[in-house]
């Protein structure tokens, strides 16, 4: 009898994407590899999303189409797919991106021999402008590594997050199992970093990791109203220190934790604290109680005694900028970046590394 389960499960949530989701559905219905089921779950779209959806799934028996009983957002409406998922393997895709005809075939390579819990691979982070035109395209990859021990795969998953290339789900293969049997769900309270956040569990399960030099998924990054990157969020900065709190905690202990590690957590401190100041300085918001905040804290303390290692010149005014106390410099850089992002976004894209 014909094995009726599916090597790959693709979930792919559907929230007001009818422009896009039909370009992101042939993508996968192109593949090389053919051996999947792809799970579009609509999310009570407000708008034709759902009869776009309807109209791709008479066309092909691999689409099983699901609706939310409400909205609850995109990790509301993965979890609800994680009911409904048979294959052995586990893919996310996001409905405005596309993948490379052979990245199934790619990710069959990888895991057909059940031994890798977890791969990660490369993307093209393609950035598109107001009109809806790609403005600048920008590859990021990785390098081919096998890592299979707690302590190398800890280090690796900070390495991954400075590109960024960790905390995503769409570059990730998951082995199916895990999740299920270890009942992981993403927390549906958080609107973004939910990715980060579940990743994070996820790895606590991974024996062997494979990343892959390969970059096969299109990373649309729009610059408009609707985009939650381009938003505005009060949560910002409290999530993003949420995933230096969680790096640090991921190891046995803080002494344990190796010096050029250690640099890349901090690093990774900076750019957030950073970013966080500038969103708000964007907004118009007062700032000083809030810098006052940040240089008060636990994980600022830290930074102050962190011995960086194997950083740049860049990187190390950024560093003394916000190590001092000389707010109107530190303001200064902070409107200098806040500028560039505004103005010229996809200069800032190429430099913000």
């Amino acid at each position: 009898m014909e094995n009726q389960e599916p090597f790959f499960s693709i979930i792919m949530p559907v929230y007001n994407a009818e422009k896009y989701v039909e370009a992101a559905v042939e993508s996968v219905l192109q593949q090389s590899y053919t051996d999947f089921e792809l799970l579009l779950v609509d999310d009570c779209s407000a708008d034709s999303s759902y009869s776009v959806c309807q109209e791709l799934a008479k066309k092909d028996g691999r689409i099983k189409l699901l609706r939310t009983p409400q909205n609850g957002g995109a990790a509301a409406a993965r979890n609800f797919a994680f009911q409904h998922i048979q294959g052995k393997y586990l893919i996310f895709i996001d409905s405005d991106d596309i993948i490379e005809p052979n990245l199934l075939s790619v990710a069959y390579s990888y895991v057909k021999d059940n031994q890798a819990d977890c791969v990660k691979f490369g993307c093209f982070e393609e950035y598109f402008n107001a009109d809806g035109e790609k403005a600048y395209s920008k590859k990021c990859c990785l390098t081919e590594q096998v890592y299979d021990n707690s302590d190398t795969i800890r280090q690796q998953m900070v390495r991954m997050e400075l590109i960024p290339l960790f905390g995503y789900l769409w570059n990730t293969i998951y082995r199916a199992s895990i999740i299920l049997d270890k009942g992981l769900l993403f927390n549906d309270q958080y609107r973004v970093n939910e990715d980060f956040d579940f990743n994070m569990r996820y790895f606590k399960y991974v024996q062997r990791l494979q990343c892959s030099s390969y970059c096969g998924y299109h990373y649309a990054k729009r610059l408009n109203n609707l985009s939650l990157s381009t938003k505005n969020n009060d949560e910002y900065y409290d999530l993003h220190m949420m995933k230096i709190r969680e790096f640090l905690q991921s190891f046995p202990s803080i002494e344990s934790i190796d010096a050029q590690t250690m640099s890349n957590i901090f690093w990774l401190y900076t750019r957030f604290v950073y970013s966080a100041v500038q969103r708000k300085a964007a907004n118009n918001e007062p700032v000083d109680a809030f810098i006052k905040d940040i240089r008060h804290s636990k994980l600022f303390t830290i930074y102050q005694s962190i011995h960086f290692v194997g950083i740049s010149a860049k990187q190390k005014i950024m560093i003394s900028i916000l190590r001092s106390k000389h707010e109107a410099l530190f303001l200064g850089l902070v409107h200098g970046i806040s500028f560039v992002r505004i103005h010229c976004p996809f200069i800032f894209a190429a430099l913000k590394r």
